[in-house]
């Protein structure tokens, strides 16, 4: 055995890891940009509506949710 394949081989298993972890962290930013993005979509789609939702005692289900659209 050549002396420091051992090192090389620790250096090479170290960088692997490192990769690993770099991809692991592009992918959890990029998961986070595209839910942010989901987000602002759904605020812009709902704010076209102007809508406010007001919630009353009505006797159903739905606690009486109702929805009221400014023109």
């Amino acid at each position: 055995m050549r002396f420091g394949t051992s090192k090389q081989k620790a250096l090479n298993e170290v960088e692997l890891i490192l990769n690993a972890t770099l991809w692991a962290d592009l992918l959890f930013v990029l998961h986070s940009v595209k839910k942010a993005l989901q987000g602002m979509a759904l605020l812009r789609f709902f704010s076209l509506f102007n809508t406010k939702i007001i919630v009353s005692s009505a006797p159903s289900d739905f606690r009486g949710v109702t929805y009221s659209f400014n023109s």
